[in-house]
């Protein structure tokens, strides 16, 4: 999203600071760019749709009301940069956010929420599912989206459901019986590895037993003279 004024010599580049460049590498760090703060960096304003796109999306998180003060303070500080990003590439002033979502589609989103999680669902199955929200609501899938506000307590309230308790159990105990079933094979493997080794043992055994009758029958053919007695 950027260039340099120069690519081999980037001459007080924000990125390089307090950076670990890799050996031989010449030019900017361009995962670390800051194009708000560093001089060395070009925007034009065949850019500015993706910076638009950022403020939008930073300017709409702003908004939600269960950021903490560290985290807003930090998304503010973003924006700042961001309006200094468009300003180098020509914008004069920031762009508009998107549409915000109207009182009435809220207040059906709500409700189609206490619907949903109290079984009392009018248009849907009545699954904790953001397809059954927007349907339930009665308002498009783009309109729900932009309820931000909504689908944090949505969120929230799936995680604490007991449908999603109980969909975690059953995660749990299918991850047991996985582990068990690894076990119970790699127990198995080596109750056949015992039993293969045995086998080798009784083939030896039984081989070095067979060898040893062959040799006793043998001895036993042969006829011993026995010397007759003087009178």
């Amino acid at each position: 999203m950027l260039r340099t004024l120069d690519g081999n010599n980037p001459a007080d580049a924000k990125c390089l600071e307090d950076a670990i460049v890799p050996p031989a590498h010449r030019g900017p760090l361009i995962d670390r760019c800051q194009p708000a703060r560093c001089g060395n960096s070009i925007i034009t304003p065949e850019h500015l749709p993706i910076w638009q796109a950022e403020y939008a999306s930073l300017t709409q998180l702003r908004s939600l009301p269960a950021l903490s003060a560290n985290r807003r303070a930090l998304i503010v500080q973003q924006i700042r940069d961001v309006e200094i990003a468009l300003t180098k590439a020509g914008e004069t002033r920031p762009p508009q956010p998107r549409p915000g979502l109207s009182a009435t589609a809220e207040k059906a989103l709500r409700e189609a929420v206490e619907r949903l999680f109290t079984g009392r669902p009018i248009r849907t199955d009545g699954k904790l599912t953001k397809q059954n929200l927007w349907r339930e609501a009665g308002v498009s899938r783009a309109t729900m989206n932009r309820a931000t506000a909504v689908l944090v307590d949505w969120d929230s309230q799936v995680s604490q459901s007991a449908a999603s308790k109980h969909d975690r159990a059953q995660a749990a105990e299918i991850a047991r019986l996985r582990r068990q079933l690894r076990d119970n094979r790699h127990e198995r493997q080596l109750l056949q590895d015992d039993v293969d080794a045995a086998a080798t043992v009784i083939a030896a055994l039984l081989t070095e037993n067979t060898a040893l009758r062959e040799q006793l029958t043998k001895g036993s053919e042969v006829v011993v003279p026995v010397p007759l007695a003087r009178r």
